[in-house]
């Protein structure tokens, strides 16, 4: 891929993301991935003059200080932007059409957690929950609050903060009143819990014997499934190794274990 236009040497700086840009390659990255949280201003004379003065891409500035001046709408502005760069295919520009429309309808929490499900379908929780607890700050909506409170659980959960996970569970089955989300609750607090204490819950009444069933086959086929994965498989191959002295043969194979591990922690920390 080769660079358009100059990098620039005083950057633009866009205030909600706190960001310094300083090529038209950085500018399509940002609008990319932050479609949800493009703001009608964001169209704005002052980009145009960028983009024309400091990028030196006067073509484009100019096709986009027409749309700005008749107030063009912002798919238009953004699209113009990723075609004139070559940043975006056909069909991912024909979806960030739809996602500004959308967005159109959206409170800013609901923009917020929808930031927030798409750091958690990538995997990087710890970015999905900020984005989730600056959601909470203007939710008014409390079925919204519900869907936040549930993911929260489910970031946490996935962070192994079983903790944590168990509070915002119980925060949204106290507003859902959802079964599912009731085991989700469950076992977190199974994995917090000393076994004992847990047991002894369930003995006490404490919680639903019924979901606390649930809770167990979930766990059992888990562990099924568990026993499938490769790493597991490995694993399992590695301790037979040290079990049978193949010690220089064990090191390997859970080093290259390790490794796999840190890829995939370093990739969730992001």
């Amino acid at each position: 891929y080769e660079c358009i236009g100059r990098y620039a040497t005083n950057p633009y700086y866009i205030d909600d993301a706190c960001l310094n840009i300083f090529s038209i390659e950085e500018l399509c990255w940002y609008i990319k991935n932050n479609v949800y949280f493009l703001e009608d201003t964001f169209a704005s004379h002052e980009l145009n003059r960028f983009i024309s003065s400091n990028l030196g891409l006067t073509e484009l500035a100019d096709e986009l200080e027409q749309m700005t001046d008749r107030q063009g709408s912002m798919p238009d502005y953004v699209c113009a932007i990723l075609r004139y760069a070559d940043f975006a295919t056909d069909e991912e520009m024909e979806d960030i059409r739809r996602t500004l429309d959308a967005g159109n309808e959206l409170s800013a929490a609901g923009k917020r957690k929808i930031r927030g499900d798409h750091f958690m379908t990538d995997g990087v929780y710890p970015s999905a929950v900020t984005e989730y607890m600056q959601a909470l700050q203007n939710a008014d909506d409390e079925m919204l609050r519900c869907r936040i409170y549930h993911n929260l659980g489910t970031a946490f959960a996935k962070m192994f903060l079983f903790d944590n996970a168990a509070g915002y569970f119980m925060k949204s089955y106290e507003i859902s009143r959802s079964d599912s989300t009731y085991e989700e609750y469950l076992a977190a607090l199974k994995m917090k819990t000393d076994k004992d204490d847990y047991i002894r819950l369930v003995s006490d009444g404490k919680i639903s014997g019924y979901a606390a069933e649930a809770v167990e086959k979930n766990f059992t086929d888990a562990e099924a499934r568990i026993s499938r994965r490769p790493e597991h498989v490995m694993y399992m191959q590695a301790l037979k190794l040290k079990n049978d002295g193949k010690i220089s043969e064990y090191d390997k194979k859970t080093d290259a274990l390790i490794n796999d591990f840190k890829t995939q922690y370093i990739k969730c920390r992001k």
